[in-house]
């Protein structure tokens, strides 16, 4: 075989694997956290900022606060922890 085919064939099958990989991380990018996660929820395992939402729609604001507060009680954990390491 022709070194240069080999090179090119090789540089192809690797470069749209890559691109294809940025494109689909774009998209996801693209749509946001809370759009993402409407998408890609399912009743069982509904994300936090889904039942925030949820719950100031029903007017439940001390819900969604109860909900906010343990968020950033949680990140704040874990950011913690990792600045550690």
């Amino acid at each position: 075989m022709n070194p240069s085919m080999t090179t090119k064939r090789t540089a192809i099958r690797t470069e749209s694997r890559c691109i294809a990989a940025g494109a689909s991380l774009a998209f996801v990018a693209a749509l946001g956290d809370i759009v993402a996660s409407i998408v890609l929820y399912t009743y069982e395992t509904r994300p936090v900022s889904i039942e925030i939402l949820s719950s100031l729609r029903l007017s439940e604001t001390g819900v969604a606060a109860a909900f906010g507060v343990v968020l950033m009680l949680v990140s704040a954990i874990v950011l913690g922890v990792g600045a550690r390491r």
